[in-house]
């Protein structure tokens, strides 16, 4: 489907295959990590989270807007705290931090939330790699439940 007036994708498809590919990268990252052992790979996965929260953050200090700043940096504390705790009580708080940046992950695609972000394709890319890390780490730490 192409767009007669601007020969660009339809919006849906721009987005589809960043998300692929984001899907992608998680499941091979699942797989690299599985030949972790699983402490240090908690440690791995807690980073990752950590960092993760903070891309958005940079957007906005290159922005210079103090809202987006503040609405950026307190998704990243979130991302933090949830990173530490699932390090330190329960993977399940991993799952819940990818996929709660996932959801603001969407917002910055269609909605623009927060920081605005220059490359169309990020958003998307990071809500696929949020999602399906966050199913990864339910089937390596949940899956005997």
């Amino acid at each position: 489907m192409v767009d007669t007036q601007n020969e660009q994708p339809k919006n849906w498809l721009r987005g589809f295959l960043p998300f692929l590919v984001g899907v992608l990268l998680a499941i091979a990252a699942g797989m690299l990590l599985s030949f972790v052992p699983s402490e240090p790979r908690l440690d791995i996965l807690s980073i990752t989270l950590g960092a993760i929260g903070a891309v958005y953050v940079g957007s906005a200090l290159a922005e210079k807007q103090r809202s987006s700043i503040l609405l950026e940096t307190a998704i990243a504390l979130a991302c933090a705290v949830l990173a530490l705790t699932g390090l330190w009580l329960s993977p399940m708080y991993l799952i819940a931090g990818y996929l709660l940046h996932g959801i603001w992950d969407f917002f910055h695609h269609p909605i623009s939330v927060g920081a605005q972000i220059s490359q169309r394709w990020y958003p998307p890319f990071c809500v696929g790699f949020d999602w399906a890390i966050a199913f990864v780490i339910g089937l390596q730490y949940f899956r005997g439940l």
